[in-house]
């Protein structure tokens, strides 16, 4: 498990704790008031990121495969229907710093539209079932889907937006990439793996990875794939570029080489 589960997921991966999408947790925890001074001060990147160095405790965005991405969508549904909150889409504000454009890719649920209304992100209110259409939609662009959330003083890290990114514009994945800020968001739970029976050499597979993880070699059996699991954020999406199902994905922590690495 990763360190955000170790300490908020209660034996399970920290996004599937219910608790994550109360209303009460983002009063617990004053998610709120940390969430409202990021959506307002998001311009002021490197100094975010210098900031986030000293509080990566209490803030770890992780990377979501498609599949993960909607058991969170139940989950939310689950406690809008309680909480009363609902699913919205927002203008990515990462292309609108870069490129100056309303780019609508940033998805948040419950609660989190208090906040996106107050930043004047203008949030448009869509159905769980859009939600999902936009999320699916997403993958097959190639967009990473990444889950940011924010940890509370209650043993619960609160879920608030899945961003769906691409290196070329979004903060945190340049973060990572080109600042080497490992605290700006945390690898999947998963590693993608090749089956070289299956393995064609194509090389499809290799302009959907954002990461840089997938090469190509000659082998006994021809041109092949490689996905280094090191390197691998285990998105999923070169999944799409597949034609001939080679690729799965694997539990991280099945992967010992890649078990460790957040």
């Amino acid at each position: 498990m990763c360190l955000s589960c170790d300490k908020y997921g209660h034996g399970d991966k920290w996004y599937l704790n219910p608790d994550a999408f109360t209303r009460d947790s983002w009063e617990a925890s004053g998610a709120g008031e940390f969430f409202q001074g990021w959506i307002y001060n998001w311009e002021k990147q490197k100094v975010f990121y210098e900031r986030m160095k000293k509080i990566k405790d209490h803030m770890a965005s992780q990377i979501l495969p498609l599949e993960d991405a909607l058991q969170v969508v139940e989950l939310a549904a689950t406690m809008a229907e309680v909480d009363k909150g609902w699913f919205e889409i927002h203008p990515c504000p990462c292309i609108t710093f870069v490129t100056g454009k309303k780019d609508f890719r940033c998805m948040g649920f419950g609660v989190t539209i208090d906040y996106t209304l107050k930043a004047g992100r203008n949030p448009r209110v869509i159905s769980k079932e859009e939600y999902e259409g936009f999320l699916k939609t997403f993958d097959r662009k190639g967009l990473v889907h990444k889950l940011r959330s924010i940890g509370g003083p209650n043993d619960t890290m609160v879920a608030s937006t899945f961003c769906n990114c691409q290196t070329d514009y979004c903060t945190e994945l340049r973060g990572r990439q080109v600042w080497d800020l490992k605290e700006a968001f945390l690898k999947a739970h998963h590693v993608a793996l090749v089956d070289s029976g299956k393995c064609t050499g194509c090389t499809l597979c290799v302009s959907w990875c954002q990461f840089g993880a997938i090469s190509m070699s000659r082998t006994a059996l021809g041109p092949q794939a490689i996905i280094d699991p090191t390197a691998c954020f285990g998105c999923g999406l070169c999944r799409n570029g597949c034609k001939f199902d080679a690729i799965a994905m694997e539990d991280r922590e099945n992967v010992a080489v890649a078990k460790n690495l957040w």
